[in-house]
C-alpha cells in the first residue's frame, strides 16, 4: 500500500515537472508550424518575433543544419566555411535589400523568417539526403 501511495506521488511530481517541458515541445511545434505556412505561402514574416535573441538562435541553428546537410559532401572544415557564408550572405543581402527599399525596421523579422524556413526545408531534406548519399556509397 504504501510502495502504491509512493508511486502515485512520484508520477504526480512527474507530470507537474514535465508541464514546463509539454510547454516548451509545443511552442517549438507551434513555431515549426508557423514557418512551415510562410513556406506555403499561407503566413508571411510579419508575423515573426522581432527578437534580436530570437533571430540569432535560429541563424545558429540554420548554420548548424547547413553544416550537416554539406558534410554529406565536404568535409569538415569546408562545410562550416560554406554554412557561414551561406548564413553571412544571407542576412548581409536581406539586410541590404531592405535598407535599400527603407525598410530596415523589417529585417529582424525577415532574416528571422528565412532562417526558420530554411530550416524547416533543411530538416525536411536531410534525411533524403543522407538516403541518397548511402544509397550512392
Amino acid at each position: 500500500m504504501l510502495a502504491c501511495i509512493g508511486l502515485h506521488a512520484w508520477v504526480i511530481m512527474l507530470l507537474i515537472s514535465a508541464r514546463p517541458v509539454r510547454k516548451m515541445y509545443s511552442s517549438i511545434i507551434a513555431l515549426f508550424n508557423h514557418f512551415f505556412r510562410i513556406c506555403w505561402f499561407k503566413a508571411g514574416p510579419q508575423d515573426v518575433p522581432a527578437s534580436p535573441a530570437f533571430t540569432l538562435l535560429l541563424l545558429l541553428i540554420y548554420t548548424l543544419i547547413s553544416i550537416l546537410l554539406s558534410l554529406n559532401l565536404l568535409p569538415l572544415d569546408y562545410s562550416i566555411i560554406a554554412s557561414l557564408l551561406d548564413t553571412t550572405l544571407t542576412v548581409a543581402l536581406t539586410a541590404g535589400l531592405l535598407q535599400l527599399r527603407r525598410l530596415e525596421n523589417r529585417s529582424m523579422q525577415t532574416i528571422s523568417a528565412l532562417a526558420g524556413t530554411g530550416i524547416v526545408i533543411s530538416v525536411i531534406a536531410l534525411p533524403i539526403i543522407y538516403w541518397l548519399g548511402l544509397a550512392r556509397a
